[in-house]
């Protein structure tokens, strides 16, 4: 059970610096940024 927790918690790790990359990079461009303000086109969550 343990290695299946300390996998879990790796796989969250990885993923909320992937998604503050994402969103770093999103804030930067001009165009994402727009897109992000369109109904049905905004930020996915």
């Amino acid at each position: 059970m343990l290695p299946m927790l300390a996998a879990r918690f790796a796989m969250q790790t990885e993923f909320t610096k992937l998604h503050r990359l994402k969103l770093a990079i999103w804030r930067e461009n001009t165009v994402s940024r727009q897109l992000m303000t369109v109904p049905s086109v905004g930020p996915m969550v």
